[in-house]
């Protein structure tokens, strides 16, 4: 093959780039639907300000970052073996990938719009009552 042949084989690919280099220039809109709202879990709670958690551990379980923490107590109520003493979601580790309120059989937890979740202090990042 004569040396001209190998420019020739060579830039042949390059002429698709040239052409398309001056062309006018269009982004499509992207994503072309609408996207959902961020959501983040939060913790469901009565009119009583009681929770709907039974304290199985499930979510805890279903959870790939730990950001749960739930210490269970004997319940005075005859329809419950035990309950929460204390519930916690650390939002700073959450993923919100709703994970645990799928595998919750009260639904206990549930997803919420995203507000403001941002915070220097990690204090401010754990939700652990009615808000």
């Amino acid at each position: 093959m004569s040396f001209i042949a190998q420019c020739v084989r060579a830039l042949r690919p390059l002429s698709r780039t040239g052409s398309n280099f001056w062309r006018r220039r269009t982004t499509r809109r992207y994503p072309r639907t609408q996207t959902k709202a961020r959501l983040q879990p939060d913790l469901v709670y009565d009119d009583q300000g009681r929770e709907h958690c039974l304290a199985c551990h499930l979510c805890i379980a279903a959870c790939p970052t730990d950001c749960l923490y739930i210490e269970a107590e004997l319940s005075l109520d005859q329809q419950r073996e035990k309950q929460p003493r204390m519930a916690e979601i650390d939002l700073g580790r959450c993923l919100n990938c709703g994970l645990c309120a799928a595998s919750c059989p009260q639904d206990a937890i549930e997803l919420v719009p995203r507000a403001g979740i941002g915070s220097p202090l990690k204090r401010n990042m754990v939700r652990n009552g009615p808000q």
